[in-house]
């Protein structure tokens, strides 16, 4: 079995990261990283907007309750500007940056995962899978998943930001890892994937192992 915790970047002390203390603390306590990076960054801050917006109503970002879902599913999308792109773009940077400290650590064990790879249910069992076998060692054949989680929002980046199109090809815009998970968004859960004869699967289910 394994025992972990969540850590944010902003909670770890820039000091910490620079003069080996982070380093340190994780080859003494035989930690392993599992990098949970949201890719599409862009959706990270129209949920920030979404958050304001509907604070007075919305208390958590995932519920149990159909009815709520249907409350907060359609959210204003977030209008954007280069303030917006550039903030989109620090964010990315800054996980690139922890990413390529992370990786180059030496005798810390670091495995990269991105959240949009959890969004469809074949592909969801198959990193779990991954995960396990990273922290545990171990083969694991069956995972039991329970769809009681719900996501308030919709996933398609083209539902949350106004004026999409222009936004997505935005010279600040076009190589971003924020357009890439997008575009990979669009096609399973925008009507490509049904063309090509895929069903998309669920976004809402929660992973338990056996």
């Amino acid at each position: 079995s394994s025992i972990g915790f969540k850590l944010m970047y902003d909670q770890v002390p820039p000091q910490f990261l620079e003069d080996g203390h982070l380093e340190a603390y994780l080859k003494k306590n035989r930690v392993s990283i599992l990098h949970l990076v949201r890719e599409a960054v862009v959706l990270k801050i129209a949920s920030e907007y979404n958050n304001v917006m509907q604070r007075k109503n919305l208390k958590s970002m995932h519920t149990q309750n159909a009815t709520m879902v249907e409350q907060f599913r359609d959210a204003p999308k977030i209008p954007w500007g280069n303030e917006l792109i550039d903030r989109m773009l620090q964010l990315e940077n800054i996980s690139a940056e922890w990413q390529t400290k992370i990786h180059f650590m030496p005798l810390v064990p670091d495995y990269y995962l991105s959240y949009e790879s959890l969004l469809i249910e074949e592909e969801r069992l198959g990193y779990i899978r991954q995960v396990i076998g990273f922290l545990t060692n171990k083969n694991v054949q069956h995972i039991q998943t329970n769809a009681n989680l719900q996501q308030l929002h919709k996933p398609v980046c083209s539902d949350r930001i106004e004026n999409y199109d222009e936004f997505r090809i935005h010279k600040k815009v076009r190589g971003s890892r924020s357009a890439a998970a997008c575009d990979m968004i669009q096609y399973h859960f925008g009507g490509n994937r049904k063309k090509d004869g895929y069903d998309a699967g669920g976004t809402n289910s929660k992973a338990g192992v056996q």
